[in-house]
């Protein structure tokens, strides 16, 4: 049975974390064991546990939906309790009223949010469109996304062109859709930028991207023209 109160959310996160950390204790004496020549146990293995064994481990990236100043705070208060990284909050449409909070976090973590989406659920009634502005000027890292088929993935260039109506520098508003979120994904040594060893996946626009109107020319993926 899922919790219905934040209060009751938080137990149930802390109570499978807490197994998890148990199991990673056991996994590594074993291992400690086994090294030693010392093993006559299968090793410690609980398929409910294995994600979050690997978060802990730092195997994994974590990306988080969350909307509200308390569940972002509350996030961030477990992953220092059992210290494991979060990645990127997303939707996080209070996240510009908190960079402080943000900030305890033993990472940047990535906010990736919206430019102008709100008012559609009572958690997203604070959303202002300034707010990806006032991210970046906390120094915290922007990634813009989708929510389709309520916000069309093709359209992603036309989010970024409208946070800089509202004050978000253009050079910072295509890295939201570029650099930063392949970074959030764990793939910016890949993806992201166009640099030498990269994936050859560019698109070629009849004007600057951010321009209305802007249009792709060409796109290629792995360098083949599609």
């Amino acid at each position: 049975m899922q919790p219905s109160t934040r209060l009751g959310m938080a137990y149930m996160l802390r109570k499978e974390l807490t197994k998890a950390q148990a199991l990673m204790r056991q996994q590594d004496d074993w291992c400690h064991n086994a090294q030693h020549g010392r093993v006559d146990t299968v090793f410690p293995h609980d398929i409910d546990l294995e994600s979050l064994v690997a978060l802990l481990r730092g195997e994994v990236l974590l990306n988080i939906h969350c909307y509200e100043t308390y569940d972002i705070e509350a996030l961030i208060r477990h992953s220092l309790e059992f210290n494991f990284t979060i990645s990127a909050f997303h939707h996080a449409l209070d996240a510009y009223r908190i960079p402080d909070i943000l900030r305890r976090a033993k990472n940047n973590i990535t906010i990736a949010t919206f430019a102008d989406n709100w008012g559609y659920t009572k958690e997203t009634y604070q959303s202002i469109p300034e707010a990806p502005k006032i991210l970046y000027e906390a120094g915290i890292p922007l990634a813009l996304k989708s929510d389709h088929p309520v916000l069309n993935s093709q359209r992603l260039m036309f989010e970024a062109a409208k946070t800089t109506h509202y004050g978000l520098p253009p050079q910072e508003a295509f890295r939201a859709v570029t650099s930063a979120p392949a970074h959030a994904m764990g793939l910016g040594h890949r993806i992201g930028s166009l640099r030498v060893g990269y994936d050859a996946d560019i698109v070629i626009w009849d004007r600057e991207p951010l321009d209305l109107a802007a249009v792709p020319l060409q796109v290629l993926v792995d360098g083949v023209p599609l």
